[in-house]
């Protein structure tokens, strides 16, 4: 399996940084969590999300290192400020899914797509072959971040993604190293 090692320094662009969630990050979590878009277009965040929740959550991404998965917040690296959050995991030795959401503030300045071409460079750099990601369908924002950072469309599995409990088909989109 690829070592999933934290990076030093932190991944950045200038624009945005992508640094460990910390516990202070519990409150825009939540905020974020609560936005009925982002309810939509997830699969596992919970309905009526609650700041203890967030703070679990945040705290299990800690312990998510040691089995290949790493999830940062999003921030403007100017400000620190949480715009979303991104997490790569590791599901094969040559395979790595990628998720992301960006919080309703931040949306429409490239965040995104910023975030998931550092990610996925960096997966790239640590031996993984192959990034993949899930979009539902009808996330045309989300298809587009996908395609501005590099990412193909392969098709649409049927009955594939289990979204709090509904069987959702979803379209796979990848990006093979070079």
């Amino acid at each position: 399996m690829v070592t999933v090692e934290r990076p030093t320094p932190p991944l950045s662009d200038n624009m945005v940084t992508l640094r460990e969630l910390a516990t202070a990050d519990a409150p825009a979590v939540t905020a974020a969590c609560r936005d009925p878009e982002i309810l939509r277009w997830t699969a596992e965040i919970p309905e009526d999300y609650k700041e203890e929740q967030a703070r679990a959550w945040i705290e299990s991404t800690q312990e998510g290192w040691a089995k290949g998965n790493a999830e940062f917040a999003i921030t403007e690296a100017e400000s620190d400020t949480v715009a979303g959050v991104i997490g790569l995991f590791g599901r094969e030795d040559w395979i790595a899914e990628i998720g992301y959401w960006i919080a309703a503030p931040f949306r429409g300045r490239g965040y995104a797509t910023r975030a998931l071409t550092l990610v996925s460079d960096w997966g790239f750099s640590l031996g993984f072959v192959r990034v993949q990601l899930m979009i539902l369908p009808g996330n045309d924002a989300s298809a587009r971040v996908a395609s501005k950072a590099g990412f193909v469309e392969e098709g649409l599995l049927h009955g594939y993604l289990n979204q709090r409990g509904a069987i959702r088909d979803a379209f796979m989109w990848s990006r093979v190293r070079e």
